[in-house]
């Protein structure tokens, strides 16, 4: 997954090794550690371990981060406008998503992928249909030479989401065109005052608690609480009582909203796993 991750590793009698790593949509990041003969109070830490060359890989491809995302000037808020950015990428207008294609390739020859998911809708000739919105998305890359077998068309527009939080969040933006400033005059401009222009665009989006505790991973939910300090209840489907269709709230030796850990799924096991040794997942 996309973002900042540090690296800390640690062995009996070596010195410990601390870095920071910045993974990009996308990328397979390999970080190859060597560590040494440890000495009393002795700490190794690196900056950046961020690897500058991807050597795994021939795909070729632009990375737009959050931060470009936010200050590149473009003409509405569609993100396919930020198309433009990319070399060997055009389009038959900066809103058109059908006409987006890398090096001369047909019309149709692109995909948009949102957190894995196709967006493009290929009944209309691959309409992109509902574009997310800028400040839903986190980064994109694009893949336009030597993509992967596992994408199915010449060129990929791999976009990547902002990550949740567990507090309220959000963000707000105008978007302010005047042509009465900064207006430049070419030659075959025939007017002596230019047509009036003036267009605003203005909004804001907002988020709350998307993402689980600890112990919510662990089945615990007794801290799902609302405004007011009141526990939710949380209900045992295997409890459904046929004929009144009522159930029973979970409950674990007597705690209430507590799964027991037997009734876990397996790959949720397996996936909050990876997550707790994602540093040794990465070195891997």
């Amino acid at each position: 997954m996309p973002g900042q991750y540090r690296l800390v590793i640690e062995s009996a009698g070596m010195q410990k090794f601390e870095g920071a790593l910045t993974v990009q949509v996308q990328q397979s990041a390999v970080i190859d550690v060597v560590l040494k003969v440890g000495q009393t109070a002795t700490e190794v830490q690196v900056a950046d371990v961020t690897p500058m060359l991807t050597v795994d890989s021939p795909v070729l491809g632009h990375v737009l981060e959050r931060e470009r995302i936010e200050q590149l000037p473009i003409n509405g808020r569609f993100i396919t406008s930020l198309l433009q950015t990319v070399p060997g990428l055009e389009a038959d207008s900066e809103y058109d998503s059908v006409g987006a294609r890398a090096y001369c390739v047909r019309r149709g020859s692109t995909e948009f992928v949102l957190d894995g998911a196709a967006l493009t809708d290929r009944l209309m000739g691959g309409v992109f249909r509902r574009p997310p919105g800028l400040d839903t998305i986190q980064e994109f890359k694009v893949e336009n030479n030597n993509s992967s077998a596992k994408l199915p068309r010449p060129t990929t527009i791999i976009m990547s989401t902002k990550s949740g939080s567990n507090a309220f969040h959000g963000t707000a933006f105008e978007t302010h065109r005047n042509n009465a400033f900064g207006k430049a005059r070419t030659r075959t401009d025939y007017y002596e005052r230019p047509p009036k222009l003036i267009r605003n665009e203005f909004g804001a989006s907002a988020g709350g608690f998307s993402l689980p505790t600890e112990a919510m991973r662990n089945g615990d939910f007794r801290g799902l609480v609302d405004s007011q300090g009141r526990q939710y209840k949380i209900y045992d489907p295997w409890t459904t009582n046929p004929t009144t269709w009522e159930r029973q709230q979970i409950s674990y030796r007597g705690q209430p909203n507590v799964i027991d850990p037997a009734r876990l799924s397996p790959l949720h096991i397996a996936r909050h796993s990876r997550n707790q040794t994602v540093e040794a997942f990465l070195l891997s």
